[in-house]
């Protein structure tokens, strides 16, 4: 997700919670840092990155059903 779209996000969820939407938790350079940290973690460990901006709930769910059984097929033929 996009860092800039992600403290939108953020600070629309403080307001609905009546936080004060000038903490860390929204902060462009701190969700930045995190979404740079995320990226890195996913290259460390062969992490498969899906986009989801603009993705429903379902979508993202039913894509990542598809690939869990393309990598589990993957598996089973590497074990034959």
């Amino acid at each position: 997700m996009i860092p800039k779209r992600l403290v939108e996000i953020r600070k629309s969820r403080l307001l609905s919670i009546n936080e004060n939407t000038n903490s860390s938790y929204a902060d462009i350079s701190k969700v930045e840092e995190e979404a740079k940290e995320s990226r890195k973690m996913c290259l460390r460990n062969n992490w498969m990155v899906l986009d989801v901006n603009d993705k429903s709930v379902e979508e993202i769910s039913a894509r990542i059903i598809q690939e869990y059984h393309k990598w589990k097929r993957k598996k089973k033929i590497q074990k034959q």
